[in-house]
C-alpha cells in the first residue's frame, strides 16, 4: 500500500499525512465581463476583397497558362468533379488560372 501512495503522492513517510484541500479554501469561478483593455481588437486597414480580381459570371473555356496548363488542372481534378455544376467548374478553373502563381 505504501508503494502505490509513494509512487503516486508526495508526502511524509514518517506521518502518512496526504494534504486535503477544504472546499472554503478551494479557488471558484465568478462570472464576470471581460475588461475593455483586455480585449482582442481586429482591425483591417482597407477591405481584402477589393483586391481580389473580378470572376466573370458566364462560362469561359480554359486556355493554359505560364503555369496552370491542362495537364496541370487534370491532376487536380477539378473538371472530374460531380459536386460542382458544369458551370462552376469553368469557374473554379478560372480562379485557378488567376491565382496560378500560388500553386506548387
Amino acid at each position: 500500500m505504501d508503494f502505490l501512495l509513494v509512487s503516486t503522492f508526495d508526502f511524509n513517510l514518517t506521518n502518512h499525512v496526504l494534504v486535503y484541500k477544504k472546499v472554503v479554501n478551494k479557488i471558484h469561478p465568478v462570472s464576470t465581463t471581460m475588461p475593455e483593455y483586455a480585449k482582442i481588437r481586429r482591425q483591417f486597414s482597407e477591405d481584402p476583397l477589393k483586391t481580389l480580381p473580378d470572376v466573370p459570371l458566364h462560362s469561359l473555356d480554359f486556355t493554359p497558362e505560364t503555369h496552370l496548363m491542362k495537364e496541370r488542372l487534370d491532376k487536380l481534378r477539378v473538371m472530374e468533379d460531380d459536386f460542382l455544376w458544369p458551370e462552376e467548374r469553368k469557374i473554379a478553373a478560372v480562379v485557378l488560372k488567376n491565382n496560378e502563381m500560388g500553386l506548387a
